[in-house]
């Protein structure tokens, strides 16, 4: 990994963080159910857990 690669890696996945909280979010709204102290939150720590992982793999950070 290049030093860049290791300062925009943790900004990259606060972005897909925030990303995929506006998606699980609308998904939320769409079923009715809860986002917060709901399925949603363990959707949304699941989505951001596999898309950060998915990241570090790309920048061989794994």
């Amino acid at each position: 990994m290049d030093w860049i690669d290791a300062i925009m890696l943790p900004a990259v996945m606060i972005a897909w963080l925030f990303l995929s909280y506006d998606a699980v979010n609308r998904l939320c709204v769409r079923f009715g159910w809860k986002m917060r102290g709901g399925g949603g939150m363990i959707i949304w720590i699941a989505v951001g857990f596999s898309g950060g992982a998915y990241l570090m793999h790309l920048f061989n950070a794994l």
